[in-house]
Parts: C-alpha cells; structure tokens; sequence
C-alpha cells in the first residue's frame, strides 16, 4: 500500500507540473500588440479590459499600442516591433506581398462599412471631383481597397480615387467631415456610420465585399504555440460575450467608444456586423489587389494564414 500510495503521490505531482506548465513558460514572455479605432474591433479591447490573455496564459506580460492604420502597424510589425496586431485583411496582404514574416491567426470581425458623404456632395462616385477629398484609415487599409472595388464596378476605373484619399484615423475623420473641412466623404466604420447619419451626412454606398479585421502574428509569435493559442482563444471568448450581449462586455465598448450601453447594444448587431473567428474575403481581396496592381502576386487564402485558420471565401 505504502508503494502505491507513493506512486500515486508521484503521478499527482507529475501531472501538476505538466498543468503548470504553460504558465510557468509564461512567466517572462512578453507579448507586444497593436490595435486600432472603431468598433470592429472591440473583441480586442474586451479581451484587453477583461485580461482574457492573462487569464489563458498567467505570467505572460502585454505591451499594448494603438495606432492609427494598418500601414503604421506594418512598419512596426517589419521593423520586429509588434508580436501581434489586428487590421483589416489588404494591408495584411500587402505586407505579406512584400515578405513580411507573419501570417493572420484569426478572425475578429466582419464590420459594416459605408462611404459617409455630405448631403449636398454627391448622389454617386460619378459626382465626386478630383478635388473632393475622401478619409480612409490608410494608404492600402481595407477601406481605400473597398473604395476601389467599388470604383472597378461603377466607373470601370480602380484607382480613380486613389490620388484623392486621406490617411485619417477614424475620429479624425468623423470631425472633419461633420465641420465642413475639404474633407467630403469618409468611408466609416461603426459607430461612425451612425454618428454622421445623425449629423446630417448620408451613405453613397456600402461595402462590396464582406471581409474580415483579423489578427496577425509574428512568426516568432507563432512558433510559440501556447502564448498564440491565449491571444486567439482570448479573442473567441471575447466575441462570445459579445455575441451574447454580455453586459460587462457592452460596458467597456461603451467606455472605449464613448456611446452609451444602449448604443454598445445596438451597433454590436447593426446591419452587416458579425464578430466571428472565421476569416471572410481573403482569395476575392487578393485577386482583386493583384489584377490592379496593389501587390504583384496574387496570394492564396492558405498562404495568407498560419495553418487550421479557417478561410471562407
């Protein structure tokens, strides 16, 4: 009996340490993120506020930084300055394009998106001049190449506005567009979509393809599986609560973006938003980007992702 008392002592203690593990590799890591404005991305801010990483993997320590556009991110993420960030899928594609050493590891969102314009601007993109300027978060972001999508379909032209967008942060280009600036049009996300209804400007048109803001990360990041499987399994549990109307969760959108909890509410489930894992458009972005011209090759869905990512096109 005294054996296998001991033996069994042993197998506890064995067994604890293999449990113990992750977190005691944990301990020392430090992981650095970047994120964005709007409200498609607020898995991300929830997962922050709430310590879902932490929670996953304790002992890992988290440099968080907000940046204005999946451009800047790119430049900190080559320049070996970001572990993980989150932006929409074409800077993604243009970085990898370029050789960038990291790949999307979720899904975070499908975000509606509408070109805001001034009432009196234009009744389509045919009205808009070449002097008429258009706020997008970045040269390249999922917003400009939307724009363009949209430009291939109607004026048969993808680049007509390219000599016209603005690189603008989100609520940069909220304010300038409702204080009468030369900035005549902004192509929104939530809640500023709704925000420039209600000051008066209208939508032009809606996104034409539905794509996803998804996480990316480092490959160093990725060939440390415990720390990239916290970040996306924070990142699920953080759209489950939202998906659920956890009333914690609507508490920090509605802090984060200045709403109240009832408009946190309502713009989780507007019109054209899903908060998903599932990563939508990458193969109709890519080859829409590589026919004109906005990266050289044409990529793959499972070239864009690390493997077990899911990919619906």
């Amino acid at each position: 009996m005294g054996h296998k008392r001991i033996t069994v002592l042993l197998l506890v203690a064995l067994l604890g340490v293999v449990f113990l593990a992750p977190s005691a590799m944990a301990s020392g890591v430090t992981v650095r993120l970047a994120q964005q404005y709007g409200m498609q991305y607020a898995p991300v801010y929830v997962a922050q506020e709430l310590k879902l990483i932490e929670k996953h993997l304790p002992g890992v320590t988290l440099e968080w930084t907000k940046l204005g556009g999946g451009s800047a991110i790119n430049e900190a993420l080559i320049a070996g300055k970001l572990d993980a960030a989150f932006m929409g899928v074409p800077p993604a594609l243009i970085a990898i394009d370029k050789g960038a050493d990291y790949r999307i590891a979720s899904g975070v969102c499908v975000p509606p998106a509408e070109l805001m314009v001034r009432a009196d601007a234009a009744k389509s993109l045919a009205d808009l001049g070449s002097d008429d300027r258009i706020a997008v978060p970045g040269v390249g972001s999922i917003q400009h190449i939307m724009l363009s999508i949209a430009a291939e379909k109607e004026l048969r032209n993808a680049k007509a506005f390219d000599n016209s967008i603005v690189a603008m942060a989100n609520p940069d280009a909220y304010t300038a567009l409702i204080s009468g600036t030369d900035i005549v049009g902004h192509f929104a996300s939530m809640p500023y979509i709704d925000l420039e209804t209600q000051a008066g400007m209208v939508s032009l048109l809606s996104a034409p393809v539905k794509a996803s803001i998804v996480c990316v990360t480092a490959k160093a990041l990725h060939e440390n599986p415990e720390v990239e499987k916290a970040l996306t399994d924070a990142l699920s549990e953080a759209i489950e609560l939202i998906n659920k109307g956890d009333p914690e969760a609507l508490k920090i959108i509605a802090t984060t973006e200045n709403i109240t909890q009832e408009q946190a509410a309502k713009y989780t489930v507007w019109p054209g938003t899903a908060y998903a894992s599932d990563v939508y458009g990458v193969q109709t972005l890519s080859d829409f980007m590589q026919r004109n011209g906005y990266i050289q090759n044409a990529i793959a869905s499972a070239d864009a992702s690390w493997p077990g990512v899911s990919m619906i096109d």
